[in-house]
């Protein structure tokens, strides 16, 4: 049977989702729920409606169709009350401005082939393929396999990008389907990692494990400013990284930036961090040299 995910983007030409060029799938659903998130869409598993005021020519359609009477004209100005919207999103079917949109479609694993399909030929001539982000991919494990197994015998290899927080025997489902994986360290303290990112750390330092001992993996930590880059964060993170130096492919340190606020205001959501500013290129060096002072090929990150 062909499985079917709720995807929220396609991304054509990626130069830094996994080796050459590739095609990124973003899935819907993720258990974490980071402060600094960029793609907070994709926390959810089911579709969403995203709402920009600002694009709003005020017909009042969507008035028409609300079934909660979510959205109302007062002297003109549109007002939508969250409160009252089930996430039935028939107002984004007659919104023509852009002002209310659909975070994620449903798709079967043969649609998203045929769409990927379409970016063949630049595989051909840089060893790229398809990579799987979200959200957490590693929560869709039937989908990932069903649309990696057709991936592969087209001859490209596939990738994952993951947080880690999955059921492990998933694992056993995607064997001998995933080549690559790009897997994020965000804390090596398990409190903080609860406190920042919504879950404790414990499954997701064990499927590293898992991972690492099994495909190339390339570890990434997100720099957060004063968050997760304290002097004790990156000496437990330089500690557990040391242990597989000779396994990892290497790390990427990626630096903080707030460009998912716009999309926490699209989902009426609070985004917490934002007077926090992004770090410095000068800190950035620094960590990039600490952390090759184990032995460790570091990248930073764009």
């Amino acid at each position: 049977m062909d499985s079917k995910a709720i995807i929220f983007n396609i991304q054509r030409f990626s130069i830094h989702d996994g080796p050459g060029i590739r095609t990124v799938v973003f899935l819907k659903g993720c258990h974490l729920k980071c402060l600094w998130c960029a793609n907070p869409e994709s926390n959810k598993f089911e579709c969403e409606l995203l709402y920009y005021p600002d694009k709003c020519i005020g017909c009042g359609e969507c008035i028409e169709v609300c079934p909660e009477s979510a959205i109302s004209d007062n002297g003109g100005m549109i007002l939508f009350d969250r409160q009252k919207c089930v996430n039935c999103l028939e107002c984004t079917k007659i919104c023509n401005s852009g002002a209310r949109k659909v975070a994620g479609e449903e798709m079967t694993a043969k649609e998203v082939f045929e769409e990927i399909s379409k970016d063949f030929v630049f595989y051909d001539t840089s060893e790229g393929g398809v990579t799987f982000s979200g959200g957490e991919p590693m929560l869709h494990p039937e989908f990932m396999r069903d649309v990696s197994g057709m991936v592969k015998k087209e001859g490209f290899t596939t990738a994952i990008e993951t947080c880690g927080v999955f059921p492990t025997e998933h694992l056993d489902i995607v064997e001998g389907y995933i080549d690559h994986a790009l897997f994020d360290l965000k804390f090596m303290d398990s409190e903080k990692h609860q406190k920042y990112c919504g879950v404790p750390n414990e499954l997701a330092l064990y499927n590293f494990e898992k991972v690492v001992n099994t495909i190339p993996v390339i570890a990434r930590m997100p720099v957060i400013p004063g968050i997760n880059d304290t002097e004790e964060d990156i000496g437990e993170l330089k500690d557990f990284l040391q242990k597989y130096s000779g396994k990892l492919k290497e790390i990427d340190i990626l630096p903080y930036h707030n460009l998912g606020v716009a999309k926490f205001d699209a989902l009426g959501r609070h985004y917490s961090l934002e007077d926090l500013e992004a770090p410095s290129k000068e800190r950035m060096a620094a960590l990039k040299s600490e952390l090759e002072g184990i032995g460790l090929f570091v990248k930073i990150g764009g």
